[in-house]
């Protein structure tokens, strides 16, 4: 109050012109600090919308005990507290990443098409980078300390010699931690000796971006492993969730064939069980494939009581919308590798980050439906991503089941997920999916500036999708041949009993 009385009194003695200036600073502050609140709000409020969703789905999946096996001993029930909260905050990162991209298009073809608009001037560059960096620092901080501390804090038994109870196992998973922290940062200056120009960290400080680089190019690296896996089998996944259109008569048959063999093997799995020996060895195989049987009928009672419409358009069109998804990735990657072929001895590659800022121009040259297509497309690669994953026979087994999934194969779920969100804004800049600019500290990567190592990676993406979508659909076309050549069979079968039938009558 004394400052402002000053500043007032000395006010009228400045000339106009200085009186004019201090009003526009002091304006222009205000303007910064009403800025910076309103960004911060909207920050908290997106995390806390994003958290609540990740504690739901941590919820849905982890591993319900009872009340006794949960609270006999106090401190196991705070280690799987704090684990749970940790796993939480880790798929609240995993989803702003993967929304990120999204986000920003959507955001950039509103400023566009609104540019004055009263209702969205909160929307601007400074808030969609703050998002940014924040989901950058989330990663680095989850990859880094909360995941391995969460796993280390789960297996932790406590100091020897030290008395048992919590305090103990947490000096264990921090000196665990200090250990492997001085591990992976010996291994990033020696991999760094070793690169030469393209990863030359100064300091010890800049060891922790550098290993964040070398774990997202790994988390590209596997995303290329599973995105192709995950197209050829995002159509198995599609037949499994909309019935699949055949002839009714022919499910009708089917069904009362297994009928048939599901009642044999009920009598076998009789005999086995009051049987000999040798007959119940044989006892767990008959379980198996009674248990087959019956999920197959199951499926085809299903398609039997399934609407119409639901068998002849519905498939159709989700069919040939993924289709159409597939391909249009497989055409922007395969422009993106010829206009880096033609990039490549360029002085200035074309995937350096620049200064971007929103609302400027569209991010496709088809305006707000080519935009909607972007968005489109980058959503499908990260869901063939994460169904390819878990399709991998290398992490096949650590797919989470419903309310039956431990907390050390959650955790090491959400590692495998947030090496795979973080790395995913990056696998879609490389491939040339989207013209946004990557924003914040994900625009700093050094690999990407590398215009060869890009182009390897949009070759060896195109060509495994290649591989793996034609081993899939070769498989697929002779199972449907021979499908329809049973269609075929049972067609003419059917006609040849209705025409002996009424042969018969004459």
């Amino acid at each position: 109050d004394l400052f402002e009385m000053q500043q007032w009194s000395v006010r009228p003695l400045l000339l106009p012109s200085a009186a004019m200036d201090i009003d526009q600073l002091d304006e222009a502050r205000q303007r910064n600090f009403y800025d910076s609140v309103r960004e911060t709000i909207i920050c908290l409020l997106v995390a806390l919308l994003l958290y609540l969703a990740s504690c739901a789905i941590v919820e849905l999946f982890r591993k319900q005990h009872t009340r006794e096996e949960c609270y006999s001993d106090h401190d196991d029930a705070i280690v799987y507290k704090v684990s749970a909260w940790l796993c939480a905050f880790a798929l609240c990162v995993c989803l702003g990443s993967v929304l990120l991209l999204p986000a920003s298009i959507v955001g950039n073809e509103i400023l566009v098409l609104y540019p004055n608009s009263y209702y969205i001037k909160w929307l601007n560059t400074s808030l969609v980078r703050g998002l940014w960096n924040t989901v950058f620092v989330g990663c680095n901080v989850s990859l880094f300390l909360l995941l391995p501390f969460a796993y280390f804090f789960m297996e932790s038994e406590g100091l020897s010699g030290w008395k048992k109870g919590i305090r103990s196992r947490v000096y264990e998973t921090l000196i665990l931690l200090v250990f492997v922290s001085i591990l992976a940062l010996g291994f990033a200056q020696l991999l760094s000796d070793f690169s030469g120009s393209i990863l030359s960290p100064s300091t010890w400080l800049d060891q922790v971006p550098l290993l964040y680089s070398l774990v997202s190019m790994a988390g590209v690296v596997l995303m290329t492993v599973c995105t192709p896996l995950g197209f050829a089998c995002i159509f198995t996944v599609l037949g499994k969730i909309i019935v699949k259109p055949k002839p009714h008569g022919f499910v009708e048959e089917e069904i009362d064939k297994l009928k048939l063999e599901e009642a044999s093997l009920q009598r076998r799995k009789k005999l086995a069980s009051y049987g000999s020996h040798q007959l119940s060895l044989d006892y767990n195989e008959l379980d198996q494939s009674l248990s087959h049987l019956q999920q197959t009928r199951l499926d085809l009672e299903r398609h039997r009581n399934s609407s119409p419409w639901e068998r002849r358009l519905l498939y159709p069109l989700c069919f040939l919308f993924l289709l159409a998804m597939t391909l249009l990735c497989l055409l922007l990657v395969a422009v993106n590798s010829i206009s880096l072929a033609l990039d490549l001895t360029s002085s200035t590659p074309g995937l350096v980050m620049e200064e971007y800022l929103l609302g400027q121009a569209s991010t496709s040259s088809l305006g707000p439906i080519g935009a909607g297509i972007e968005t489109l497309v980058i959503l499908y690669v990260m869901c063939a991503g994460v169904l390819g994953l878990y399709y991998n026979p290398l992490f096949k087994y650590l797919l989470p089941e419903r309310r039956a999934t431990s907390m050390t194969k959650m955790i090491l779920n959400c590692i495998l997920l947030v090496l795979l969100s973080s790395a995913f804004p990056l696998q879609v800049k490389a491939l040339g999916l989207t013209r946004l600019n990557l924003l914040g500290w994900f625009g700093s990567i050094p690999w990407l500036s590398r215009v060869w190592l890009v182009l390897l990676y949009n070759v060896l993406f195109f060509v495994s999708t290649l591989f793996i979508l034609s081993r899939k659909v070769s498989l697929a076309v002779l199972q449907e041949v021979s499908y329809l050549l049973k269609s075929l069979a049972f067609r003419n079968s059917t006609t040849k009993k209705s025409l002996a039938g009424s042969e018969h009558k004459h």
